[in-house]
């Protein structure tokens, strides 16, 4: 009976994993149909129900999950190890068995509820953005703008904005009712940000969020710099919209941050394109870089070493090497070859914004 139980597990694993990878080759080379049929159709009816699910309660729904998780993990792990003290060997092959099939199980469940956001029509072509590389032209055009903008921004933010992170966590969304109004693709539902209880585990490893999709939650480093809190927020919420590629989040995010009427987002919306557009510059023209740099208002140059401090302080080398091996990893298995480095191309994105109409 143990031996039938032993195969159908297994059987069935191998046709949940050949399922699996059919979907994901054909989702890869039918992009218009994931978009209508997935990331357009049936996503928002899953991720709606499941975020509705977690804006009820103040906590991160899914960060308790996890413990539970770890705890199962650990439970079966003890369990696995008694059968083989105990040289039960039958039961440690069943017990295997069903720990794979649950793993396949649970990771087909996850391509189904986020995962094949990631094979939907890029960002830049359904906003119809001119994505030009190596232009480096536009490049110190785009950056000098950002630097006027966020210099008006940071002039016209009162001190005390700087202090109500739970502002930031129920209103983050409010930008994606006017992003609507100019991208109906992009829902305008109701979501609240969730601050981490394990923020300084976040810390260590470098990260300022994370979206949880298995319960739809936006979730958020509470500890880091608050001016930077809004952008991570918008780019998580991007993420719950169905924008899987990390440089859609951080441009999705920006731009729902610009369309807030809280100047806290304004701000930290630019602020971070104007850092991720300077780092790209430093690396193709330093000198050109410290030049203009002298243009940054000096509150706005504080700030920036106020977060590059806070990071260097705070974050685990160690802890930091291992998260982004994994996340950079996740990355490239799931349609964005680029891994880590595709947050970066965020930077051509707000380029081809510029070269729309000559603002971003």
């Amino acid at each position: 009976m143990k031996n039938k139980k032993i195969l159908m597990l297994w059987v069935l694993s191998f046709c949940l994993l050949g399922l699996k990878a059919f979907v994901i080759k054909f989702a890869g080379e039918h992009a218009e149909l994931v978009e209508r049929v997935y990331s357009r159709g049936i996503y928002p009816v899953i991720s709606n129900l499941l975020t509705s699910i977690s804006n009820i309660v103040p906590f991160s729904v899914g960060e308790i999950f996890i413990m539970f998780f770890i705890i199962g993990i650990l439970i079966v792990l003890i369990k696995l190890i008694h059968f083989t003290i105990k040289r039960k060997f039958d039961k440690l092959i069943l017990g295997i068995s069903y720990v794979v099939f649950s793993i396949v199980l649970v990771t087909c469940i996850f391509d189904g509820v986020w995962l094949l956001n990631h094979y939907r029509t890029d960002i830049e072509d359904l906003m119809s953005l001119p994505i030009e590389k190596n232009n480096k032209e536009a490049l110190v055009a785009t950056f000098e703008a950002l630097i006027i903008k966020t210099n008006s921004l940071r002039r016209e933010l009162p001190e005390d904005s700087l202090s109500s992170k739970r502002d930031i966590l129920h209103n983050a969304y409010r930008g994606y009712e006017e992003l609507n109004k100019q991208y109906e693709f992009i829902k305008k539902d109701k979501v609240v940000v969730k601050g981490l209880l394990s923020s300084p585990i976040q810390t260590m490893s470098g990260y300022s969020g994370v979206y949880l999709f298995f319960i739809g939650e936006p979730t958020i480093n509470i500890q880091a710099p608050i001016f930077t809190l809004p952008h991570t927020a918008c780019h998580e919420i991007a993420h719950q919209k169905g924008f899987a590629e990390e440089q859609a989040a951080n441009y999705i995010g920006f731009l729902a941050c610009k369309n807030n009427e809280d100047l806290l987002f304004q701000y930290s919306g630019y602020f971070s394109a104007m850092e991720y557009v300077g780092s790209a510059l430093l690396k193709e023209d330093s000198r050109l870089y410290y030049s203009l740099v002298k243009s940054i208002d000096g509150k706005v140059l504080e700030d920036s070493s106020y977060n590059w401090e806070f990071w260097e302080k705070a974050e685990s080398q160690s802890a930091s090497a291992v998260v982004n091996q994994l996340n950079d990893s996740y990355l490239k298995a799931y349609n964005q070859p680029d891994g880590i480095k595709s947050y970066g191309q965020f930077v051509d994105l707000l380029i081809a914004d510029y070269m729309v109409d000559g603002e971003v």
